[in-house]
């Protein structure tokens, strides 16, 4: 049997080489695992302990980086053992960083104490040993005897006492010599030990009692737990354990260690069976891959064999009605050649001359409308190749994004499969190393053994629950392709204009060539925006302004803190509500400017010193305002800043940039996870309900997001990089469900909103923060009728969603 992948990985280890599976198909990682897992040959044969020793994988007791017996074996805490030898030369070449263990690349801290520190392995010293003697004895071993210094003959027993093979004269003394009767009991004869009766209980019960850590003379009546269940004396009890917990009733410890591991070998049978549902989960992710069908390459596949068909019909078609204009022209030339000839004869004499240029004449106009057909013939093939060039060129750009699809989500199942086939062989290792000691049933063994390996099961448990949450998560993302990729030509059509009807650019007259900057934006109504931001780090600023960018009303404000940033949201067309950094709470009346300020840390039960204001959105339906704070909690009040109740987001999102109110539903954008949530707000705990997609490849967050009349959402993202920042837009449905489609905006862009205009239009805004201009974009009408209010909107570049789209109602939970 040749070595598993395990063991070339693990001597690839010694050489820095990565052993890399490939390629991908489900073939090629059946025949990985059946290397890894041989249950029937692997686990089998080491519970067969008792009957014949042969049958044990001789893997199992080989160190995987010597690829030879165990030698004073050290345990790592993912419960894979080594040769200290072997540990020496990995941890030299380390130079003080953490060991990874060359077989699973578990990382552990090396202890203070070196490779002392790690627990040697009694139990596999154990069966190495036993493995070694019976297998020789099964081969009629022949050796040097102890006792009488013979070279290499055949051996008849085995003293423990001595621990040694003895010849038949050596073994014979031993048993009838009074001087060493104390030895009699611990020599068995070759016979016995080759028979199925010697197991590992019995050659446990030959070689004695386990022997102390430190005096390998002296028997250990004692087990220090403190030092992982270690065997020591009464010497090293009150010397050098004197200060740790000692335990002197082994038998019970070892009925408590046996009862413990109990539930764990019930979780090792079910990962197990997850074992082969990962298998069979990985061939449908690679069949599902295979079946990925491209809807737009196959018609345009099945077009070009249409058109192409059409253009050899019409070339022949072409040709035939040249070669039959030619003949009707010949045909026509011969009858008026015999016509002229005729009265040529009668009339020789006198009109030779005349009928000869006739002759001539017709001639040449034969010969020029021949070659007026060439050329239209010429232009008519010549548009034709030219039109089944572009076709073969979509058809080759349309496979080539298909096989890109596809080699991306092959390289994904690729990584889980290699992470699969790590867990399969820590499985195998556990499941060997618990039935070996379930049969070798030694209290010292149990004690030494189970708790780390009690520990190394449940981490293996909780790996196999995570692996399968990720396989299903991938499965999922490819059925969701396939079914977009099957009905997507339906919902979606590509449009060579753009996304708006008209854009413009505007200018805040008093805001150029100040040191005044944009920080927040809202709609109130009438064309009117309330712009909120900093002038210096001691002032902030909220300004109402039209359309036109004309300033209606400024207002500054002197903080006390250096942090003036404010955020801004319209619960209705007269009253706008801020908030800072620093806990307040403002609500104007840009009617009559009149203002209602709350504090938040005196309005709530109890509020840190260290938290801080995010975002705010509200509600006009409810008249309710939502304010987000950096302890991921949301804290609602009423219209007149009296609170009403928490709700609790902490335990989804780790930031909030905005909030906006959907209806029943909430979306969050947290800007540190780079991810957009629809979460509940009924209650005080909220419950995610659908997360949005992202854009580009996870290096764009989310920072704004806003909604329009008919409920679609529009969302900012932006990368923030400092010198090279970059924004984009994403038009999502109203259920957040499915992203319609993206586009850019200007680099420095810091908000957005939607401003509704006269008869029922709407136009897009979108605030830089640098340069304070706003790009105003006229969307196009659609011919839904409204459905839901909306508090802002953003640019869509070149795909458009079809009017007939159906949109789920956003109250109804199976929806999202």
């Amino acid at each position: 049997m040749g070595r598993p992948l395990c063991d070339l990985r693990v001597r690839s280890y010694q050489v820095k080489i990565v052993v890399i599976l490939l390629p991908l198909p489900i073939s090629v990682v059946k025949r990985i695992f059946s290397d890894v897992f041989k249950e029937n040959n692997t686990i089998a044969s080491i519970m067969d302990l008792s009957s014949n020793s042969q049958n044990i994988e001789e893997s199992f007791f080989r160190c995987s980086i010597c690829q030879d017996n165990f030698t004073e074996p050290k345990l790592l805490p993912c419960f894979h053992r080594y040769c200290k030898g072997c540990l020496t030369k990995v941890v030299q070449v380390l130079h003080g960083k953490d060991l990874e263990c060359p077989t699973c690349s578990q990382t552990c801290c090396i202890p203070d104490k070196g490779l002392d520190g790690f627990k040697t392995d009694y139990h596999m010293e154990n069966m190495v040993e036993f493995q070694r003697i019976k297998s020789l004895f099964n081969g009629k071993a022949i050796n040097d005897c102890i006792g009488c210094s013979n070279k290499s003959i055949p051996m008849a027993g085995y003293c423990f006492k001595c621990k040694d093979f003895l010849c038949y004269r050596c073994y014979q003394f031993h048993l009838a010599n009074k001087m060493i009767a104390d030895h009699k009991e611990k020599v068995i004869s070759a016979k016995d030990c080759a028979s199925d009766g010697f197991d590992l209980q019995g050659y446990i019960f030959l070689k004695g009692p386990q022997k102390c850590d430190l005096h390998v003379e002296l028997t250990a009546d004692l087990c220090c737990s403190t030092c992982n269940n270690l065997p020591v004396c009464l010497t090293c009890a009150t010397v050098s354990h004197s200060e740790h917990n000692i335990i002197r009733d082994i038998k019970s410890l070892a009925a408590k260690e046996n009862e413990k591991f109990t539930s764990v070998e019930v979780d090792l049978e079910k990962c197990k069976e997850r074992y082969g549902e990962l298998i069979t989960g990985i061939e449908k992710a690679n069949a599902t891959i295979q079946k990925i069908d491209n809807p737009a390459a196959r018609k345009v596949k099945d077009q070009h064999e249409r058109e192409m068909i059409a253009i050899i019909d019409k070339t022949k078609e072409q040709k035939d009605r040249l070669k039959k204009s030619k003949a009707k022209l010949d045909e026509s030339l011969r009858k008026q050649e015999e016509s002229i000839t005729e009265k040529r004869d009668k009339e020789i004499q006198q009109i030779t001359e005349k009928y000869n240029n006739k002759l001539h004449a017709i001639r040449m106009n034969n010969r020029k409308e021949k070659e007026t057909m060439d050329a239209n013939q010429d232009i008519a093939l010549q548009q034709l190749h030219d039109k089944q060039k572009r076709l073969e060129k979509k058809m080759a750009e349309e496979n080539a994004i298909t096989k890109q699809d596809q080699e991306q989500k092959e390289g994904e199942v690729l990584k889980l499969s290699e992470v699969v086939h790590q867990l399969a062989g820590r499985m195998n290792n556990y499941n060997a190393t618990s039935k070996t000691v379930h049969v070798a049933a030694n209290d010292w063994i149990t004690i030494q053994c189970l708790p780390e390996l009690h520990i190394a099961c449940q981490r293996l448990v909780d790996d196999f629950e995570r692996k399968s949450f990720e396989l299903a998560s991938i499965l999922s993302t490819y059925s969701l392709s396939v079914s977009n990729r099957r009905e997507g030509v339906n919902k979606v059509e590509f449009c060579p204009t753009s996304f708006y009807d008209e854009m413009s650019v505007i200018e805040i007259a008093e805001m150029k060539g100040t040191r005044q900057k944009i920080q927040s934006i809202t709609s109130c109504g009438k064309k009117r925006i309330a712009i909120t931001g900093y002038e210096s780090r001691q002032n902030s600023f909220l300004a109402l302004i039209d359309s036109k960018g004309k300033r209606k009303k400024f207002i500054k404000t002197a903080e006390k803190n250096a942090l003036p940033i404010r955020f801004i949201a319209s619960l209705s067309d007269s009253l706008v509500v801020t908030v800072s950094k620093f806990n307040l709470i403002n609500m104007f009346n840009i009617q009559d400017w009149s203002l209602l300020q709350k504090d938040i840390s005196k309005s709530i039960p109890f509020w840190g010193d260290t938290w801080r204001l995010s975002c705010v959105a509200t509600d006009r339906a409810t008249k309710e305002v939502y304010v987000g704070a950096s302890n991921m909690n949301i804290y609602v009040f009423s219209e007149h800043l009296n609170f009403v109740r928490t709700l609790e987001l902490a335990t989804i999102v780790t930031s909030m940039a905005d909030i906006l109110i959907l209806e029943r539903y909430l979306l969050v954008c947290d800007e540190s996870a780079k991810r957009a949530y629809i979460v509940t707000r009924q209650g005080g705990q909220s419950a995610l309900k659908q997360e949005l997609e992202q854009i580009g490849r996870g290096e764009y967050c989310p920072l704004s997001a806003c909604t329009d009349k008919e409920g679609f959402i529009f969302m900012l993202w932006s990368t923030k990089k400092q010198g090279d920042a970059d924004c984009r837009f994403a038009k999502y449905s109203p259920d957040g469900r499915t992203l319609i489609t993206t586009g850019s905006l200007d680099k420095w862009t810091q908000c957005i909103t939607i401003l509704e205009q006269s008869k029922g239009g709407e136009t897009l805004v979108a605030a830089s923060g640098k340069s304070n201009k706003m790009y105003l974009y006229t969307l196009p009408r659609s011919t839904n009728p409204p459905t839901n209010d909306a508090r802002s909107n953003k640019p869509v570049e070149t795909v458009l969603y079809q009017s007939q789209y159906n949109r789920p109602n956003i109250t109804d939970t199976s929806a999202l």
